[in-house]
């Protein structure tokens, strides 16, 4: 404990200069200003509370001494309220492949992101990334760990399965790959420090080749993966300026308080009837969920 001349009083631990450094340290002021939380060389840097005089509480990520960005509680539509310092998201919506282009994919990954964003969750949408976009916003989304407990992560475009794992297509770009496994996403994620990670294909998992093993794959972490078609299916990217039947299912249910396996489930079925219904179309979502992924987990928390 550490009383300061001007009256202030710091709880906590100090780096080799005496001054408030690590987690959890409390530094109150003299007209009763406090802040709780991480301390890096004397300045708060990292995730803390702040509280003024009259008790108002500011929660956020801060970068020495200075608020970089605010965690905000809010309520739904149903007043349940929004912790949204929990989960970052990242979308990806591409339409513009050369040969074969598609009409949705866009259109899907910006309205699941404003749905996302209207219930607290942190969201970064992009369009028509290649493969060296792609990975530059998963490096981005990666650095997010030390701030956010969750991620999410949405791509909607061409798609293809081989030898058990399920590829994402980005759109080319010189001599670039243009692949991406979604095994391969959930292995860098699981290298961060997020606790859970939900990634969401909404693709085709057509079959490409015939060597090698097409079983689905087992993620080693907390992960929840969802797809919008069974293996060796089409998916379908629906009517002109619309959205596709796998993504008008989660504009239906993604904001609704309930377990994101329920949820999943839910929007599963709305998308299986849609397709039918509106193209004759047989189209079977599927989910894969760890054994590690805790079944009661929410997009909505209370």
């Amino acid at each position: 404990n550490i009383t300061y001349p001007d009256g202030s009083v710091y709880f906590g631990s100090v780096n080799e200069d005496g001054l408030p450094h690590g987690q959890h340290g409390t530094y109150i002021w003299e007209d009763g200003r406090r802040y709780v939380g991480t301390w890096y060389g004397g300045k708060k840097h990292g995730v803390g509370r702040f509280y003024d005089t009259d008790g108002n509480e500011t929660y956020g990520f801060w970068f020495e001494d200075d608020l970089l960005h605010e965690f905000k509680k809010q309520k739904n539509d149903n007043g349940i309220p929004v912790n949204n310092n929990r989960i970052t998201a990242l979308l990806i919506g591409n339409n513009d492949y050369p040969d074969k282009p598609l009409r949705n994919c866009v259109n899907d990954a910006r309205a699941i992101g404003d749905k996302l964003r209207s219930i607290g969750i942190d969201v970064v949408v992009k369009d028509n990334l290649s493969m060296s976009g792609i990975i530059d916003e998963l490096n981005k989304l990666s650095q997010k760990d030390s701030i956010y407990n969750h991620v999410f992560f949405f791509f909607s475009g061409h798609g293809v399965t081989n030898q058990g794992r399920h590829y994402l297509q980005m759109i080319p770009s010189g001599e670039e790959k243009t692949l991406l496994s979604v095994e391969d996403i959930d292995e860098l994620l699981c290298r961060t420090n997020f606790q859970n990670i939900i990634l969401v294909s909404d693709a085709c998992c057509s079959i490409a080749g015939c060597e090698g093993d097409d079983s689905p794959y087992n993620t080693v972490g907390r992960t929840l993966m969802a797809f919008s078609s069974t293996l060796g299916q089409m998916s379908w990217d629906g009517i002109p300026e619309g959205h596709s039947p796998y993504a008008y299912g989660l504009l239906e249910y993604i904001d609704q308080p309930m377990e994101i396996v329920q949820m999943f489930r839910e929007a599963h079925k709305f998308a299986s009837i849609y397709a039918y219904k509106t193209s004759d179309r047989v189209q079977l979502p599927t989910l894969q969920v760890s054994a590690l992924f805790p079944m009661d987990f929410h997009l909505l928390s209370q």
